[in-house]
């Protein structure tokens, strides 16, 4: 299951969004959108086997690796 959630940029910080299940498919597509976005600066996509070469096409996706099903994952 992939999610996506994200925050309306102001002038003290960047625009981050972060979409878990983002290795690919649907998580995936819906990261490269709001990466499309003017206002999103960067894109997380966090995966428990995802690696920067997945996102290498797309400069505002940073791959995250960690299992947020887990509370060490979501330490990561």
């Amino acid at each position: 299951m992939s999610y996506a959630r994200y925050a309306v940029k102001d002038d003290a910080r960047p625009a981050l969004a972060v979409v878990t299940g983002g290795r690919s498919g649907i998580g995936k597509a819906i990261a490269i959108k709001i990466a499309s976005l003017p206002f999103i600066d960067h894109v997380l996509l966090v995966s428990r086997s995802i690696t920067p070469e997945h996102v290498a096409e797309h400069p505002k996706c940073i791959a995250i690796a960690a299992d947020v099903g887990t509370s060490e994952g979501r330490q990561s």
